[in-house]
Parts: C-alpha cells; structure tokens; sequence
C-alpha cells in the first residue's frame, strides 16, 4: 500500500473496502448507517400535511398544447394550508 493512502480518513476507508480477488466471498467491514432524516432542534411547529384527493385526469398532449407560463405575483404571503397542499403536489408520488 502507498504512503499517501495512510492517515486520512477517506483513504482508509477506500483501502479497507477494496475488492481483492482473494477477498471476495468473506465477509465485509460494516460501517454505522447515518440518520435517515435530520432532526431540527430549533424547528418550531411541524406542518400537518393531508392526503389530498388526485387531480382530474388530463390529455396529456391538450395539457401541452395548452401550456404557457405567465406569471402573477401578489404582495401577500401563502397561507398554511396553500402551503401544506403545494408541499404535497411535490412530494414526486403519482397516483397512476
């Protein structure tokens, strides 16, 4: 093994988890998992978010042809529930 790949914490991990030949088949160093989730202490309150009902089903080629981006800004804040419903739409999961 080189010099360079002793002392930093980086390269002793890759020097312990390099595949050998030999190797192969024994069993493997475990490193601990990180928290899956960060907790935040300051955090206040948490936002209750509801399962929304799905959105009417579209054409997708009508919805594309439709489609523009216009942009209206109002001098007021969302609301909490405008909120908890946008942090819903986001969350990536489709009901199709």
């Amino acid at each position: 093994m080189s010099r360079e790949l002793t002392g930093a914490v980086g390269r002793r991990y890759l020097k312990e988890t390099r595949y050998t030949r030999e190797g192969l088949g024994e069993p493997r160093l475990s490193y601990p998992r990180g928290a899956p989730f960060k907790e935040y202490a300051e955090a206040k309150t948490r936002l209750p978010i509801r399962h929304q009902k799905a959105p009417p089903g579209a054409d997708l080629w009508e919805t594309l042809k439709r489609r523009r981006s216009l942009r209206q800004y109002q001098e007021r804040y969302l609301t909490q529930e405008q909120l908890a419903v946008l942090v819903w739409a986001t969350q990536g999961v489709t009901l199709a």
